[in-house]
């Protein structure tokens, strides 16, 4: 496996693997040479490390993911929640008054986690969810069914603007959507490029920003005044998504994540 990951890489997926798979820390056996894993442990982890030579990622292997002091169900369907999208959804919780019952919208929900993470943390808030893929649909259904943390879920493909007339007015909305261009396939991972769905990943090289102009369209009719927009972006296109959203209606803010990169958009719709 050493052959595929960094070594850094490499020993954290397998203490994740034994810790897992109920077969205790990596540590336990270094301090203890008597101690044997079961046949059982054993049986998985040969299983596990098949699937990882085969670069599928370890989350999907597990088919879990802790996400804001929550268990998702992950899998092939949607897009595997990354410790990014952790830190945008801490910074709208942290947005948000307990007290308030604010109405948001999640555009491309893929596992659920924006939504049900922020239901989890203002149980007061109505959370509201779309997305194109029935399959991710119905995974974040199943985590939102399994945590008994109630959102209302739509299947919609959001770039059809037909489509806008039967959702309401929002106090907040949310997206990650498709950001990576198609010409950057061949730099990305294979355990990304061959397993997670291509849907959520990718956006035409014509149009980059395609999701972040149809939410600025969107917002126009459907944003409630002072209301705000968080996004996560492509930081070689943070400039470029900032100016989509004009200075004359909205107050913008680039937030970076813990790489140091602009990874987030915080925008407010001014009060006229």
């Amino acid at each position: 496996m050493s052959s595929l990951y960094p070594p850094g890489e490499a020993e954290a997926i397998t203490r994740l693997l034994f810790h897992f798979y109920g077969g205790g820390d990596k540590s336990d056996f270094i301090r203890d040479p008597q101690k044997e894993i079961s046949p059982e442990v054993q049986k998985k982890l040969n299983e596990a490390l098949i699937k990882l030579l085969e670069h599928e990622p370890v989350q999907y292997i597990m088919g879990a993911v802790d996400f804001c002091g929550l268990k998702l169900s992950v899998s092939g369907a949607a897009l595997i929640p990354r410790p990014e999208t952790e830190e945008l959804v801490w910074k709208i919780i942290h947005s948000i008054s307990p007290e308030k019952k604010e109405r948001i919208l999640d555009i491309g929900t893929g596992t659920g986690c924006i939504p049900i993470s922020i239901k989890y943390h203002r149980p007061l808030t109505r959370v509201y969810a779309i997305e194109k893929s029935e399959y991710a649909l119905s995974l974040a259904m199943e985590n939102s069914d399994k945590l008994n943390l109630p959102v209302l879920f739509r299947q919609m493909d959001f770039l059809l603007e037909e489509n806008w007339k039967s959702l309401g007015q929002f106090d907040v909305l949310i997206s990650n959507p498709p950001y990576i261009s198609q010409s950057e396939i061949s730099t990305l991972d294979p355990n990304i490029v061959q397993h997670e769905p291509h849907l959520a990943l990718f956006v035409p090289d014509s149009d980059p920003l395609l999701f972040y102009k149809k939410i600025a369209q969107f917002s126009i009719h459907h944003l409630a005044e002072n209301g705000n927009i968080w996004l996560e972006i492509n930081s070689d296109l943070a400039n470029e998504t900032r100016a989509i959203f004009s200075p004359e209606d909205y107050t913008t803010e680039l937030l970076k994540d813990a790489f140091d990169n602009y990874r987030f958009l915080h925008v407010t719709r001014r009060f006229r």
